[in-house]
């Protein structure tokens, strides 16, 4: 089953977001903040991606991969 591991800790391409799913948990959350400039008509995307994953059950898992279903901000 999905839920039956350890904690697992991703972290993102970025270096300081990290995100933590409990262990036999199957969710895990992390807010990122976008730039907000009222001055400039359009900011820089924000591009994150997943760049480690740690835990004792990691190997139980053959492909931890986000979403590729796109999703934007207004």
């Amino acid at each position: 089953p999905i839920n039956n591991h350890s904690a697992l800790t991703f972290t993102l391409s970025d270096g300081k977001t990290v995100i933590t799913v409990p262990a036999n948990g199957t969710v895990g959350t992390a807010t990122v903040t976008a730039p907000d400039n009222v001055y400039v008509g359009t900011n820089d995307p924000v591009i994150k991606s997943i760049a480690t994953v740690e835990g004792a059950d990691v190997g139980k898992f053959e492909q931890l991969t986000l979403d590729k279903t796109p999703v934007s901000t207004t």
